[in-house]
């Protein structure tokens, strides 16, 4: 079973994350890419997003006692696997995380134009995600989730 205190800090989390997101997005790519803090807000905001829906499969994974994952990115093919996430959102998914690892471990290599295509382009996929764990587990979480 989940823990639904952890599931709500962890959707409370994302929103925070989703709404920064979402403001620095209506900003034109001119403006984010002429401030170098403004770039790195972006940067860092992706990453916990990204970690946060991480974090949130990881700790379904664990509750429902579904295989292990292998990787951060192998949380999306176990979801998908056990019909909790669908294969086209799964495979979105899985690219997120593979681009989590780009940003922690390749972070001089971060293409600023593929920031902006995911800040622009890729934030619904984890939406999606996060919508489908409110939906699955809405018993257990309760009203308000």
């Amino acid at each position: 079973m989940v823990d639904p205190q952890k599931v709500r800090h962890l959707l409370a989390l994302y929103r925070r994350y989703r709404g920064y997101l979402t403001e620095l997005a209506a900003r034109s790519d001119e403006a984010l890419g002429s401030d170098f803090a403004v770039m790195g807000g972006v940067q860092h905001y992706l990453l916990l997003a990204v970690e946060t829906v991480l974090d949130l499969g990881s700790h379904l994974i664990s509750s429902q006692g579904y295989e292990p994952p292998m990787s951060y990115a192998d949380i999306f093919r176990v979801l998908r696997d056990e019909g909790v996430v669908a294969p086209d959102l799964a495979d979105r998914l899985m690219a997120m995380a593979r681009f989590r690892n780009v940003l922690v471990h390749l972070y001089a290599e971060v293409d600023e134009q593929r920031i902006l295509k995911i800040l622009r382009g890729s934030l619904g996929d984890l939406d999606a995600f996060v919508e489908t764990l409110r939906q699955r587990f809405a018993d257990e979480l309760g009203a308000g989730e």
